[in-house]
């Protein structure tokens, strides 16, 4: 695991996470639509990612015409 990762147990996590369960029960939300909407920030997420390796590899690697 990384040293830069936040711990769960820290408390502002743990209140991040109950503003979003107290916000997906405003919106009457599911258990299972709750688990779809994780699962689509989870992609959303992995697609973010991609895209900033992606622009730090083409700032990284400069052609350099011979």
């Amino acid at each position: 695991m990384k040293k830069d990762l936040r711990d769960m147990d820290d408390e502002s996590m743990k209140a991040l996470a109950n503003d979003i369960l107290a916000k997906c029960q405003e919106q009457e939300l599911s258990y299972g639509e709750m688990r779809v909407l994780l699962t689509v920030l989870l992609v959303r997420l992995d697609e973010a990612k991609g895209r900033i390796e992606r622009a730090a590899l083409l700032q990284k690697v400069e052609i350099k015409p011979f």
